[in-house]
């Protein structure tokens, strides 16, 4: 969207309220708009190449195209529905996210996404209704919050805001930052070499608006009244303070990039005999579970290979059935989406039988 101004970072912040002092300016009475960065030929390269989408932006494709009307880089990825589109708070952080590889457009704050009033005229922002086609997808990525009252802000802004986006055709997912790190931007920094693939596991690991509601209140809440949660820590990673029992049910609830897999990997080394199923329910996700965990894969093995296998990796939807051979496994990983597939698949029952350990993207720690 192009603008006749800048929104700029003063020396001395004026501030709009006694509590909260204004961090960016923008010129008096001009409307908050949505923002499109002018994309250059090497930003559109990273993003073609990430969705493997042909852009037709050479020299040789320009001069056979009319020069009065040369395609844009927003109008190729109109085109385009296949292409999800970011949305985070603030210029930089989609600066950011465009440097990776990502469609990402900026919003001036969490709440101008959309326009008009909850329960009578609340719609789209104007700026992103060409944007929002049937078999688009949007990702809300806002940043990480550690203060109550600003989680719930951000929590309500991203509801609406994905309600929004899916009354006017498209599909909304919600991915989170793990933290420490507030924005994107810091992210990516902190990161360093690692940022890309990080925050493509990240955007890759998004939400349902349901889903992300329901962690939400989750994660406030707790597991249940009835079943509290054990232990509760605050560090970087679980290893840190947590390790594993020899028996019993663990469930295990952690945000990404905490260090459960890692965790569990520990268990694996120290229990070399003991028999693991680490399911999942995307492919590549288990493929890079299975190479931390070292299991096998199902699909690199036969039925033979199966019925022998002490240390298996599967698809929680794959259509063959598992022989009879596989059974007392000692730990499931990624029980919420294991539990999800065989809702909704035939799958032959496996036997678990104690000591097992489960790990869970939404629960608490209990014995």
């Amino acid at each position: 969207m192009q603008r006749d101004f800048s929104i700029f970072l003063p020396c001395k912040s004026a501030p709009c309220s006694p509590a909260y002092k204004v961090k960016y300016e923008s010129p008096p009475k001009t409307p908050n708009r949505v923002t499109y960065f002018d994309i250059p030929n090497c930003i559109w390269d990273l993003v073609q190449k990430r969705y493997n989408i042909k852009c037709y932006n050479s020299p040789l494709s320009s001069r056979l195209t009319d020069r009065l009307n040369l395609l844009l880089f927003w109008e190729w990825v109109q085109r385009h529905p296949e292409i999800p589109i970011i949305l985070c708070e603030g210029e930089k952080k989609a600066a950011c996210l465009l440097s990776l590889g990502f469609a990402a457009i900026a919003l001036p704050g969490i709440w101008n996404g959309r326009v008009g009033k909850k329960d009578l005229d609340e719609r789209l922002h104007p700026d992103l209704l060409p944007m929002a086609q049937p078999g688009r997808k949007f990702i809300i990525l806002f940043d990480h919050e550690t203060n109550p009252k600003t989680r719930w802000s951000v929590f309500q802004a991203t509801l609406r805001t994905g309600k929004a986006i899916e009354a006017a055709g498209s599909t909304c997912l919600v991915a989170q930052l793990p933290g420490i790190e507030k924005g994107v931007d810091d992210f990516v920094v902190a990161r360093k070499d690692d940022a890309s693939a990080l925050l493509t596991a990240i955007i890759d690991d998004a939400k349902t608006l349901q889903d992300y509601q329901r962690s939400f209140y989750l994660s406030q809440r707790g597991l249940s009244s009835k079943y509290p949660p054990h232990i509760r820590v605050n560090v970087k990673y679980l290893s840190q303070e947590i390790e594993l029992p020899e028996s019993g049910l663990v469930v295990l609830g952690s945000d990404m990039g905490t260090g459960k897999t890692e965790l569990l990997s520990k268990w694996r080394d120290s229990h070399p005999q003991s028999r693991f199923l680490n399911n999942g329910h995307r492919v590549n996700l288990l493929k890079n579970l299975a190479n931390r965990l070292k299991t096998e894969m199902y699909s690199d093995l036969g039925y033979t290979g199966l019925a022998k296998a002490t240390f298996l990796a599967f698809f929680t939807r794959f259509p063959k059935r598992l022989p009879n051979a596989p059974n007392n496994f000692g730990v499931i990983v990624q029980m919420y989406q294991f539990t999800f597939g065989l809702l909704h698949v035939r799958l032959l029952a496996i036997k678990i039988p104690t000591p097992v350990k489960l790990r869970s993207g939404c629960c608490k720690l209990m014995k």
